[in-house]
């Protein structure tokens, strides 16, 4: 099951051999059809995204 989610770039920087870039979201993960353990974990999670992007040459 797939469902959009949105990322909210937080911060871009460039690195020696490239750049990186650092993004937040929050999924709800009904959205997704896990709807087990309601209660035990929040119906929202949040999520932090780290990418790491270089040259190859």
């Amino acid at each position: 099951m797939t469902a959009p989610v949105t990322l909210r770039l937080v911060e871009g920087r460039q690195t020696v051999d490239g750049c990186a870039f650092t993004a937040t979201a929050v999924v709800d993960r009904t959205a997704f059809g896990v709807s087990r353990t309601v209660g035990f974990i929040a119906r929202e999670l949040a999520v932090t995204i780290e990418i790491v992007a270089t040259t190859s040459i």
